[in-house]
This record gives C-alpha cells, structure tokens and sequence, in this order.
C-alpha cells in the first residue's frame, strides 16, 4: 500500500473527530512516488475530503509552477501539512506550514538541528 491509504486514516479521523475543511493537493503527472489524483480516487479520499491537483509535476511544490485553483487554497489555507523533504526545499517556511519528513541529508539536518534519518513534524513556528 502507498503512503496515501495511511494518509487517509488520519485525515478521516481529523475531518470526522474535528469537523474540519481538509483539502489534499496531488501532483498533476508522476513525480518520483508521489500521489497523483487516480490514487485518491483509487483509495475513494475524493469521498471525505476535496482533492485537487496542484499543478506541480515536480519533486516538491514550487508556487510559481502551481495551479490557480491550488495558490487560492493554499493562501487561504489556515494550516499546511506538507509532506517529503522536497516541500520542505520548496515551500516557503512559514508559521502555518508544518513539515511532516524524514530528515534523508546532511544540509536538512543541519538546517533543522536534527538528526539525519529522524522522522520529524516540523515548523518554523514550533
């Protein structure tokens, strides 16, 4: 199973215990293993949440390659979870966006203070 079925669980969870507006944002054509929207159906995610492409065909999401649709959302977004070390490369780091990756070089590392190979929930704000 991808990571995407157990990204499902928890944002099932946190849309049903919470009552929460949860957008997911896959990429829009295959970049390295990273969901696309026919994974989200497959896991019928689109069914409990809105899923939308983000315009982005590459390692990590670089604002200015996203869709309009996607920017809106993400400016209007109260909370960002952004996954993998290539958002963490990309996106802005912000009090809002939190980074949920596995620490996999020494410039991350040395740019969070962690450990190389730490799994980590990470945020400017934190």
């Amino acid at each position: 199973a991808g990571e995407i079925v157990f990204d499902r669980l928890l944002i099932e969870y946190l849309s049903e215990e919470y009552n929460i507006k949860i957008t997911v944002a896959v990429k829009s054509k295959p970049a390295l293993n990273d969901a696309l929207i026919g994974d989200a159906r497959f896991i019928k995610l689109d069914r409990i949440v809105d899923v939308i492409e983000s315009g982005s065909v590459t390692a990590g999401t670089n604002l200015d390659k996203t869709n309009a649709k996607f920017n809106k959302i993400y400016k209007e977004a109260d909370i960002v979870f952004a996954k993998g070390q290539g958002n963490f490369e990309t996106l802005p780091q912000n009090n809002k966006t939190f980074f949920l990756l596995m620490v996999k070089c020494v410039h991350l590392a040395l740019a969070t203070k962690l450990d190389y190979g730490e799994i980590v929930l990470w945020s400017k704000s934190l």
